[in-house]
């Protein structure tokens, strides 16, 4: 919980130190497919999910920024790959992306990012009799998030975006794990509105 807050704290304090040309705020919502990965890249069957959340973007020039995201979302994995049962794993989760942003093409909407994600454990549930199983996983979990997106002028004051962004997990998802170590994998298809 203090690193999550301690993640709000750095973001309201970026998002109101700059001026208001300097900085954009925006809502995100997103259509999410998620599974896991080991070491013998051995995937499970891909989840279908959703998910949502915020951000704040702080340009450094018209063609450079540095986006910070906070998103709920469910990740995981259908069917095995756990327990050999008909169930899927679904992780409830805080990530924080945090991704330098590049712009390009006629009038700098076209732009493309990466950077580090944390993410925070929620829960962990099988839909198999929905049990609770946060317990055998890890809290938190790191990796890379990179994108190509599109943000569409509509006023003065709105923008609106779509983006695909994809997140590859570095870190092993299990909290004893004798075997190759099993990472999140997920691609996102997101729509937004920019402030």
């Amino acid at each position: 919980m203090k690193k999550i807050t301690f993640l709000l704290f750095l973001f309201v304090n970026l998002s109101f130190a700059q001026s208001k040309n300097d900085v954009e705020f925006g809502i995100i919502t997103a259509l999410s497919i998620s599974n896991v990965s080991d070491s013998y890249e051995q995937k499970t069957k891909s989840l279908i999910e959703y998910s949502g959340g915020a951000f704040g973007n702080y340009y450094f020039s018209e063609q450079w920024s540095l986006k910070l995201k906070a998103i709920y979302e469910r990740k995981g994995f259908a069917e095995g790959f756990y327990d050999n049962k008909k169930t899927d794993i679904v992780f409830n989760m805080i990530s924080v992306p945090i991704t330098a942003n590049y712009y390009f093409g006629n009038n700098n909407n076209w732009y493309v990012n990466l950077g580090p994600y944390m993410g925070f454990m929620i829960a962990a549930k099988a839909t198999w009799f929905n049990t609770d199983i946060t317990r055998i996983f890890n809290s938190t979990e790191y990796g890379i998030a990179g994108g190509i997106g599109y943000k569409l002028p509509i006023s003065d004051q709105l923008d609106v975006f779509a983006e695909i962004d994809n997140q590859a997990g570095l870190s092993d998802i299990f909290k004893d794990n004798p075997g190759s170590a099993v990472r999140n994998n997920r691609l996102s298809f997101n729509l937004g509105i920019i402030f």
